[in-house]
C-alpha cells in the first residue's frame, strides 16, 4: 500500500509538470523525490532509559504555480511521506495532503497572501493503544520580501483535527487537536542556481484529553533546518541536502521531550522556471509546515500515562 501510494504521488509529480506546462506557457512548477535517515532519542519511558531509533524517511511532492491575473497568483501543492520505524521499531506513520496558497505580488518587490492546507497522519502501532488516524486542517497568512541576493519568508496560523478514528472506543487518545504556529524562512543566493536556506518553525499544540477533560496535554515544538541546493548547468534538474533538528515537549502528568535529528537528500525537476532564483521569486517556492512527529510522538508518549 504505501509503495502505491509512493508510485502514485511520483507519477503525480511528473504529470503535474508536463500536462500543464505543455498547454499554458504561464504555469510553472517543480516535482520532488527525496529520502532520508534520522537519529531519533526520546525521554518519554520514564525508568526505562532513553529510546533511540534511526528512523528512514521517504517521500514525493508536486507544486504548480498559476498567475491568474497580474493581482491574484495561485499554487497547489501536494505531498506524501512515510516514516518507518520512529523511536520504537515497527511503529511508522504515513503522511499524505494537499495545500492551496492565494497570494498578490507587489512587482519585484514581494508576495503576500493566505495558505489552507489538509493532510492525514496515519500511525501504526502505538501499543495497547493500536493506531491513529488523524486529519488536520490548517490555515495561515504567509509572505516574502526579495532582497539583492536573499529572500525572506514568514508565515504564521493556526490548524486543528478535521477527523479522527483509532484507539480504544475510536476516541484517539492523545491525538494532537489544535494549536498554532510561526516560521521563518531566510535563503541566500551564491548564484542565480545555487541557494542556501535557514528555517525555523515554532509550534504550540494542546489535546483535550478523553480521560481527564480539559487541555491537560500540551506540545511545545522547535525545528532547525539547514538546505542547500544546487541547479545543474543546462538542466531542469537539481539536487538538495537538508539537515534538520527537531525537539518536542509533551507536558502532561510528567513532562516528556524527544529529538530528531535527520539527513535527508533529494532531486526535483523544474518546470517552465529558469533558474532557482526565478522559482523563488515568480513560482511555487512557498508551502505549509505539517509539524515534524510532533503528532506521532503524543501518542508514544500515551503508552507509559498511568490510567485510571
Amino acid at each position: 500500500m504505501r509503495l502505491t501510494l509512493l508510485s502514485t504521488a511520483s507519477a503525480v509529480a511528473v504529470l503535474a509538470c508536463i500536462g500543464p506546462a505543455a498547454a499554458n506557457g504561464e504555469f510553472s512548477g517543480f516535482g520532488q523525490l527525496h529520502i532520508g535517515i534520522g537519529d531519533a532519542r526520546t525521554g518519554f519511558f520514564p525508568g526505562k532509559g532513553s529510546s533511540i531509533e534511526d528512523p528512514l524517511i521517504y517521500g514525493a511532492e508536486a507544486r504548480g504555480y498559476w498567475p491568474l491575473s497580474p493581482d491574484v497568483h495561485f499554487q497547489a501543492d501536494l505531498f506524501i511521506q512515510q516514516t518507518d520505524d520512529l523511536l520504537i521499531s515497527d511503529t511508522d506513520t504515513t503522511e499524505f495532503g494537499a495545500a492551496i496558497h492565494v497570494l498578490h505580488p507587489f512587482e519585484d518587490r514581494g508576495r503576500f497572501g493566505i495558505a489552507g492546507s489538509l493532510w492525514n497522519n496515519e500511525t501504526f502501532d502505538f501499543g495497547a493503544f493500536g493506531s491513529s488516524d488523524t486529519t488536520y486542517a490548517l490555515v495561515a497568512l504567509e509572505g516574502q520580501f526579495f532582497g539583492d541576493n536573499w529572500t525572506g519568508t514568514a508565515q504564521a496560523g493556526l490548524f486543528g483535527d478535521f477527523s479522527c478514528d483509532g484507539g480504544p472506543g475510536d476516541h484517539c487518545l492523545f491525538s494532537l487537536e489544535e494549536g498554532e504556529f510561526i516560521r521563518g524562512k531566510l535563503r541566500y543566493f551564491l548564484h542565480d542556481n545555487t541557494v542556501f536556506n535557514l528555517e525555523v518553525v515554532r509550534m504550540w499544540g494542546a489535546t483535550d484529553d478523553e480521560l481527564f477533560g480539559g487541555k491537560s496535554l500540551s506540545v511545545d515544538y522547535v525545528l532547525w533546518a539547514f538546505e542547500a541546493e544546487h541547479r545543474f548547468e543546462r538542466s531542469q534538474f537539481s539536487a538538495f541536502v537538508n539537515l534538520s533538528h527537531e525537539e518536542t515537549e509533551v507536558n502532561f502528568l510528567f513532562t516528556a521531550d524527544a529529538t530528531v535529528n535527520t539527513l535527508m537528500i533529494g532531486l526535483r525537476y523544474y518546470c517552465d522556471e529558469p533558474t532557482l532564483r526565478t522559482f523563488d521569486r515568480t513560482g511555487a517556492e512557498l508551502y505549509t509546515p505539517r509539524f515534524g512527529y510532533a503528532p506521532e510522538l503524543l501518542g508514544l508518549a500515551s503508552e507509559v500515562v498511568p490510567l485510571p
